[in-house]
Formats: C-alpha cells, structure tokens, sequence
C-alpha cells in the first residue's frame, strides 16, 4: 500500500528518548490548569438572556427536576425539546439543578469549563497518538503540547465554553475526542482482546456524542480520515474498523431530520454550494486572523448570495483548495487538516438547511470540534521545524490568543455587555439588537429598547425572535393586540415555539379576546397533539372563558403527558377552584369532555 505521509514513519534525532509516562501526565495537568486560569473569569458569569433562561433558568423540568422530566428528555425523539435533541446534555443540566439548584449560573458554567479543559487533554493525548506514527521524543510532545495549546486558546472557542447553552457542543466533544483516542490505541493494540476493549469503549463514547449533539454524527468521518491520511491504515481496513459505526448514525440522522425541520430555508444546489464557499473561507480567515469574533455574524444565506459579487470571500476558498493541491505531494498534513476541519463543519456549512442560518449559517460554536484540524497541522509544522526561534515564536502567539480569549470571556459575563460586545462588531447583528432590547425592556427601559426593535425589524421583521420579543415588549408596555398580532403570525409560520405559548395567553387575556388565542394555539395542538406546554395553556385560556369541560381537558392532557407539569398543576388547582366556586359540573361531568 503507498503511503499516505511522505514524511518518514519516524523522525527521532541521536540521544533522543521517548518520553516517560510522567513527563505527559505534567503536561497533561499543565494544559488543563492552564485552561482553567484562562477562562476563570466566567466563573461570574450568569444566565444569558439568549437561550440560557429558556433551556436552563426558566426550563420547567429542571426548576423542579423528577425522573419523570428527566426521562421525557430521552423519549421525546420524534419532536425534541425546544427544537433540540440533546438528552445527554439536559441530562447534565437535570443533575446540577437537582444538586445545586438554578439560584446561580456558576455550577453551569463551571462544568461548560472542566469539560472543556478535559478536551484540551483529548486533543493533546490523540495529537500524541496521531504525530508520533512520524515523530518520536520531544519533538513529538512539544508538537503535541503546542497544538493543544491552540484547541484551548483560540478566541473562537470562547463562545461554547463562556454560553451555557453552547455546552451540548461541548460535551459532544468531549464523546466524540474520546472515542477517536480509544479507536486509535485498538488500531494500534498489540493483540486482539486489547483492541476489542479499546473499540468497544471508543464505540460507547460515539454512542454519547451522539446523544449530546446531533452534529457529532462527523466523527465517524473524521475518524476515517484519520486512519488513511495520518495513521496510514487501508481504506478496506478503514471500512471494517468504522462499519458499525456508520450503522449507529442511521437512526440519529433520523432523530435529526424529525427534530428540527428546516426545510423552508431550501435554497437551489448552486447557490449553497456559494454558501458552503463562503463558509469554509470565513472560518479560515477567523482562525488565522482572529479579529473582530462575535456570537452573531449575519451571514445569512440572503447576505452572501446579495455580496457574493459585491464583496466576495469565496474566493478565499478556491485559493485555499489550489494551495492544499499544490502541496498535497509535499506536505499531506495541510490536506488532512483541512478535510477534518471541513468535514466537521459540513453539518452547519450550509448545504443541508438548518434553523440557525435565520441568523448566521457560521457560528464560533460550530468550529469546536473543527478545531481539531488547526491543531494538527501546528502540532506538525512544529514537529518539523523546531527550533529555538520558532517554538518562542508559537509561544508568544498562543500567548497572544490566550490574551485575546481572556477578554472574550469578560464580555461574556453578562447580557448586556456580551450584546453590547456583538454590535461593536456586527451593528446590524439580529442577536444583538434582540438581546440588547429585551435587556433594556426587562429594566423597564422601554424607550430605550425600541431603537433596538427596529435596527432588529430591518434585518428580518418576519424573523420568529423577533416576533416573539416584539410580542414581549408589547405585553409589557400594556398592548396586547399589538402583541396578539405578532404571536399569532408567529404561531401560524413557526407551532414549534414553546416560549410564544404563555406570552399569547396572557395577551389574549389581557386584551380581552381569548378566542384568538384559542385559535391560535388550537392551531398549534394540531400539529402539536403531544406538547404538554401547548395543552396546559389552551387549557387555561379555555377557563378564563369558563368552557370548564374543556378547560379540564386539555389540562388533564398535558398532565397525562408530563404529571410533573407545573403550569399544568396550577392551572388544575385554580380551574377546579373556580368550578366550586361558580357551581360548574361536577367532576364526574367533565371527565369525559374531549379537546
């Protein structure tokens, strides 16, 4: 078989030694202490107002977490919560607010941080694994130790450490990162029970990425390019070893399709492959010239289909291809980078719709694991050219990225700085105008956040957030039509967004026609037959109208869906209040009432 590195299968210089066990275990505690200090300012970080109070704070199954909500986490396959399947990830989240409670953001934030510096040392153990089937010795852990460097310290990896909802992209690495290190020591296994452990524990780990993110479906891939480009394996031998594992993606790419539906976001093969384009080139430049990051890009697919000409960046990416060809026979490593960091980002690159391209089709987040591929190739470039000189030079740009990593992580302590932060960077920036706004709405500032609400109305007014943050603000500054409007239009394009049920049943009250929201989340449980949230609040807008049969219903519905459901409880305890009290059927009437 030819080989896959030009580079001899070891490079090893006279005197030098493999390095002991405890010399790795050093740089092992080093790296991961040294993450630690990094992003310690986090610490005092608290729930963000995107995401964070919906999926963690606000989250009714972990404010009162029981086995119950817990496993509806794992069951609910066919819809998800919120859009997402990530059990593994909420079942995270159910045990620290079971132990700790959601009082505070610190124990969510710190364990987005020990995951994430356990990463760093999973990088540093496969970089080991991967550069020492051409390097021996030191050369081969400061190559190692330097490339780790880098996957802890670039800027872009602020965003899914500091964002506690980023944490599903974080601990999917974590699986995924695992799985690749047990899968590299059975291909290297000396016989076959040894091997049959390691895959068998490198198989498990696929299993839990798997359920912590739907985008670590990559890994199969990036393990197969693993084995032929770096490790040398055949591709027969490849396809046996990674079989099984591509058999497991099946029904996850299933669960992945029913969650989340994007499929009104199609846009015609050519124009995504610009998009792709523009993708692969945006994340180059971000991870050689990390200027100006931010949580919210815009770059929507409209936004680079209206400036692929205007202000083109694709091109970047031809000229990136054309370099990787020219030096494919002369230095593989740059190919293998560069096809792990592209496979790992195909998911969200913009050639399959996805809902978060509404905002942005590229995301720091989505490079996470991608970040493997920068990794190796310094890992490499140092392995063959260290000298003095250079490896001072690499120091002081890490430290350079450690610093500029240090200020991420102050900007991301709070909502109103982290928007601020954003728009410094991208003004027109959807998510930052958003946010921005309901921050100063939620301080009763509500003069202040209207300029906000129309710099976010001129990115898309029909965007669903905006919607329902327009439904919000008009609630609270005592105009329920206005809101009904929003939320109804909202309901009527998007039935999946559980945040809109409440705020339309109390505008709908407020303003004095609950019939409209009756319909509107009638609407919704036609789509939507098995969403507690959905059947609790028809339900109550059912009895402020005192239709009391139908009232109990649907709240006797969401409760066989969840017994646990707060809302729903509540709603049960003031409805039978009221029939008591203004003579209504009795119980045995309304039993059998259907919705």
């Amino acid at each position: 078989m030819q080989r896959t590195i030009d580079e001899p299968r070891t490079v090893c210089h006279p005197g030098e030694r493999e390095p002991a066990r405890w010399e790795s275990g050093l740089i092992e505690l080093a790296l991961f202490l040294m993450t630690l200090l990094v992003f310690r300012h986090i610490l005092s970080g608290s729930f963000l107002n995107w995401d964070d109070l919906t999926l963690v704070a606000n989250n009714e199954r972990l404010t009162h977490p029981t086995l119950k909500g817990l496993s509806l986490f794992w069951t609910e396959y066919d819809t998800g919560f919120l859009a997402l399947y990530t059990p593994m990830a909420y079942s995270v989240w159910w045990c620290l607010a079971w132990s700790f409670g959601l009082k505070s953001a610190v124990p969510f934030h710190a364990t987005n941080l020990l995951l994430h510096a356990c990463n760093v040392v999973l990088v540093f153990m496969l970089l080991q694994r991967l550069l020492g089937r051409c390097f021996t010795g030191s050369r081969m852990l400061i190559g190692a130790t330097l490339g780790a460097c880098l996957y802890a310290l670039h800027p872009m990896q602020a965003e899914p450490v500091c964002w506690i909802s980023g944490f599903n992209n974080v601990i999917a690495a974590t699986f995924g990162l695992y799985a690749l290190v047990r899968l590299c020591d059975a291909l290297q296994a000396q016989n076959r029970w040894r091997a049959g452990t390691w895959y068998l524990f490198a198989t498990l780990g696929l299993l839990l990425a798997f359920c912590s993110k739907p985008t670590a479906l990559v890994i199969p891939l990036v393990a197969a390019i693993l084995c032929i480009l770096v490790l040398g394996e055949s591709i027969r031998r490849t396809i046996r070893w990674l079989a099984p594992w591509c058999v497991l993606m099946v029904p996850f790419v299933w669960i992945g399709q029913k969650v989340q539906d994007a499929s009104y976001m199609t846009f015609p093969l050519y124009q995504r492959l610009v998009v792709v384009a523009d993708t692969v080139s945006f994340y180059t430049s971000k991870v050689l010239i990390p200027y100006h990051i931010s949580a919210d890009y815009g770059r929507t697919p409209d936004f680079v289909l209206d400036r692929c000409t205007s202000q083109p960046l694709w091109p970047l990416a031809l000229l990136l291809i054309a370099v990787s060809i020219y030096v494919w026979r002369r230095f593989r490593w740059l190919g293998a980078a560069l096809a792990i960091s592209v496979v790992a980002i195909a998911p969200t690159s913009g050639i399959i719709p996805f809902f978060f391209q509404s905002y942005s089709t590229v995301a720091n987040r989505y490079f996470y694991v991608a970040m493997l591929g920068p990794a190796l190739l310094l890992g490499a470039v140092v392995c063959l050219h260290q000298t003095r000189k250079a490896i001072a030079a690499w120091t002081f740009g890490l430290a350079l990225l450690g610093a500029m990593t240090v200020h991420a992580t102050i900007a991301w302590q709070g909502t109103y700085f982290w928007a601020e932060d954003m728009l410094q960077g991208n003004p027109h920036s959807l998510v930052g105008n958003l946010c921005m706004a309901g921050t100063l709405a939620h301080d009763r500032y509500f003069e202040q956040a209207r300029p906000y609400f129309d710099e976010a109305r001129k990115s898309n007014p029909a965007h669903p957030r905006l919607l329902l943050g327009l439904g919000m603000f008009y609630l609270e500054t005592k105009q329920p039509g206005e809101a009904l409007t929003c939320l109804m239009f909202l309901l009527k394009q998007n039935p999946h967004y559980r945040e809109a049920y409440p705020v339309i049943a109390a505008a709908a009250a407020l303003n004095g026609t609950p019939q409209l929201g009756v319909m509107a989340l009638e609407g919704v449980v036609a789509v939507r037959p098995n969403d507690a949230d959905v059947q609790a609040y028809l339900g109550s807008l059912y009895g402020y109208m005192a239709r009391y049969d139908l009232a109990y219903a649907h709240l006797s519905r969401a409760l066989e869906l969840d017994p646990t459901h707060e809302r729903a409880l509540q709603f049960m305890a003031k409805l039978q209040s009221e029939m008591q009290g203004k003579g209504a059927r009795s119980h045995a009437d309304v039993t059998h009432a259907k919705p």
